[in-house]
């Protein structure tokens, strides 16, 4: 037997010995290991719907990689949303509509017509503080929730989403532009304040109508 062909053995030997395979997988890398995982598991689906097909063919190496790609897409978007849902959710705890009891004092409707003093005046910032303060105490009113000075528009939140699920989610979307437009510095336009503004007496509307037929 030749040198050369002796060195190759020995070369091939220490490849297939476990210490080496521990090696080559550490120096791969979690990606790389993650990916050869999702591979694998592709691969595994796909002769599980296809069992005739082979998996060695162009076609569907390519389909491979492009359910691969897709899969790592969907999932940063779900992160991303999943992100912002968190932050806005944070936003909302930390925020507290009713500062003062004089805000107490008030009834919705009251706060609905300093909206529309506001609106006409184009200090729309003001006229979004008091349409929203208008649905605080119309669902307070409407025993939804206890509104409280201080209380945050995230307890709020959960306070709602015990009893009505839709509205709280109503609820929220409103508030996190409430405190955008309040305290995030956030301009708006006038069709924006409009939409904000007509969801908000939506909602007020839907209770004087549940009282109306009740009656």
């Amino acid at each position: 037997m030749s040198v050369q062909s002796d060195s190759k053995q020995q070369i091939e030997r220490i490849l297939e010995q476990e210490e080496y395979q521990a090696y080559e997988k550490v120096q791969e890398g979690p990606v790389q290991s993650l990916r050869e995982m999702v591979r694998k598991w592709l691969e595994d689906l796909l002769q599980n719907l296809f069992p005739n097909a082979s998996l060695n063919s162009p076609g569907v190496e390519g389909l491979i990689y492009l359910i691969g790609l897709f899969g790592i897409g969907l999932l940063l978007f779900l992160i991303v949303r999943l992100v912002q849902s968190t932050k806005r959710q944070s936003e909302l705890k930390n925020s507290a509509p009713l500062r003062h009891s004089s805000h107490l004092e008030w009834s919705y409707l009251e706060h609905l017509e300093e909206a529309e003093k506001f609106e006409r005046e184009g200090d729309l910032k003001e006229a979004t503080r008091h349409a929203f303060l208008a649905l605080l105490l119309n669902l307070n009113e409407r025993n939804y929730i206890a509104a409280r000075v201080f209380k945050s528009n995230g307890e709020y939140v959960e306070e709602l989403a015990k009893s009505d699920r839709t509205l709280a989610l109503s609820f929220r979307e409103l508030a996190v532009f409430f405190d955008q437009v309040a305290y995030g510095n956030q301009s708006t336009t006038e069709e924006q304040y409009r939409s904000y503004d007509q969801k908000v007496r939506t909602l007020i509307e839907s209770g004087s109508e549940d009282a109306y037929e009740s009656q």
